[in-house]
């Protein structure tokens, strides 16, 4: 039922936002540069909130930890074969 009236929500204020922007114009992209700005400026917040939480808790890290993927230089170097006279 929420995502019926977000929906609603959402499709009405489209609507209005339309109906605004094709009458008058000037208002409408006020309210858009307006709306941007919002947008801007709570996600730089939140990025900020975010690094500061991350310097806050830090995650641990686990030194036990082997990627499944060897590093290429690793894989060259144990497919060369000895005999063949090159420097590894």
């Amino acid at each position: 039922m929420k995502e019926r009236i977000l929906l609603f929500l959402i499709v009405l204020g489209l609507t209005a936002f339309i109906y605004i922007f094709q009458s008058r114009t000037e208002w409408g992209l006020a309210i858009l540069i307006c709306i941007m700005a919002i947008y801007g400026g709570s996600t730089s917040i939140a990025t900020k909130i975010k690094k500061r939480n991350a310097l806050k808790n830090p995650k641990e890290k686990n030194e036990n930890y082997k990627p499944l993927i060897r590093p290429y230089s690793a894989q060259r170097a144990s497919t060369r074969s000895i005999t063949s006279g090159d420097i590894v």
